[in-house]
Order: C-alpha cells, then sequence, then structure tokens
C-alpha cells in the first residue's frame, strides 16, 4: 500500500505517460473548465454545447472540483488531488471487504496488485471523474454483498450509487448490476428481504435523479 501511495503522489504535476490513449490531456481541461472559470472569473461559461454536456454528465464531479480550487487554490495538483484520494479510497475499500472474506493473505495480495495497477495508478493521477466515480461504486458493492445483509447498508449503498452517477453519469447502465444483486443476495432464512433491500437500495438513487431530470429541463428549457 505504501508503494502504491508513493506511485499516486510522487511528482503529481508531472505529465503520465499513458501511450494508450492521449485524449486525457484534453479531458483533464474539459472535466475541470468549469470550476477553474468559477473561481478564478465568478462565473460559469455554459455557452458552448460541450461545457453543457460535461455539466449534465459529471455535476458532482464538477463540483468537487470547484470546492477544491476554492479552498487551495487552482492548479494541477489540486485538480488532480481528487483522484488521488479516489485511488487511496479504492485501496482501502478493497482491503476492508477483502479481508473479512479471504483472510488477511489473500487480501494482501490482491490489494499489492490493485495498489500497482498501472491503469489504476494512471487514473488516480488525472482530474478526470473515473475513479472518484470508481471509488462510490466499489464502496456500494462492497455494503450490498457484505454481512450484515440489512436494509440499512443496502440505503447507503444506494446513497454511494448515487453518488457515483452524479460523478460520471456514463455509469448508470450498471446500476441494473446492482439491483440485481440486491434482488439476489438475501439474509439467511428471510425471503421478503430481497424486495426490501432493493427497495431500499433503489430510493436514495431515484429521487436525486428525478430532481436532476427535472433541473435539467428546465435549464434546457430557459437555454433554449
Amino acid at each position: 500500500m505504501l508503494v502504491g501511495a508513493v506511485l499516486r503522489v510522487a511528482y503529481l504535476g508531472s505529465d503520465p505517460s499513458y501511450p494508450s490513449w492521449i485524449g486525457w490531456l484534453g479531458d483533464e481541461g474539459r472535466w475541470t473548465q468549469l470550476g477553474r472559470d468559477w473561481v478564478l472569473f465568478g462565473t460559469v461559461e455554459l455557452d458552448s454545447p460541450l461545457s453543457r454536456t460535461h455539466l449534465i454528465l459529471s455535476p458532482l464531479f464538477q463540483a468537487v472540483q470547484a470546492l477544491a480550487f476554492r479552498i487551495f487554490g487552482v492548479g494541477i495538483g489540486v485538480a488532480r488531488s481528487v483522484s488521488v484520494l479516489a485511488g487511496f479510497a479504492v485501496i482501502a475499500t478493497a482491503a476492508w471487504f477483502l479481508r473479512r472474506r479471504l483472510g488477511t493473505a489473500a487480501a494482501a495480495v490482491v490489494v499489492a496488485l490493485l495498489a500497482v495497477h498501472p491503469d489504476l495508478v494512471f487514473f488516480s493521477r488525472v482530474a478526470i471523474p473515473e475513479m472518484a466515480s470508481l471509488a462510490l461504486q466499489l464502496l456500494a458493492f462492497a455494503l450490498l454483498v457484505g454481512a450484515p445483509r440489512t436494509r440499512g447498508r443496502a440505503f447507503w449503498a444506494g446513497v454511494c450509487a448515487a453518488v457515483a452517477m452524479g460523478l460520471k453519469g456514463t455509469v448508470a447502465p450498471l446500476l441494473i448490476v446492482f439491483v440485481a444483486i440486491a434482488l439476489a443476495a438475501r439474509r439467511p432464512g428471510d425471503p421478503a428481504s430481497r424486495l426490501a433491500r432493493c427497495g431500499a437500495f433503489t430510493v436514495p438513487i431515484l429521487l436525486p435523479a428525478l430532481l436532476f431530470l427535472l433541473f435539467v429541463s428546465v435549464a434546457a428549457g430557459s437555454v433554449g
């Protein structure tokens, strides 16, 4: 884990080498544009369709970036720190979840692989929303399948899934998988717990989603 931490924070301001996808160079600017504009100029520019698309797809990531810029100042290290913390969260969640199910030794091997995996290291060092969303998805999964399988844990798993979707809206199709998990995993001796846990999981997702869709429709109408 120490090696993984060093790989994520060392020379954070330098550009990582990722030959298989050079598009991240432009994506960093697009995913942090609104936060930079708000802090530097006191306003955001939404006339561009690309700016509106990124805001719709990732409102929470843009908000977190804006808050980080407001507190710590605008800079590449600050922009990437959100992904760095999310990368740490992925490792910590995996260690917590796997240790209880596989044992200390097996969990340590898996966590070590995650800590040094090139793709996970790369996405933990760039200012794009994938790693932040992944951290919340992993936590949602751990809460759903881990013991005890209660409605309370299912509810908080739904909160994590909703936040993950707000960080990167393109993960929304994964909600089908999470609902299937909630239906399949039940408490021993309690068949009715499947529907109850599924309901507890979906409530914190559907309400914010409906409110957000209402906001987007109103905003689109005002722009038009």
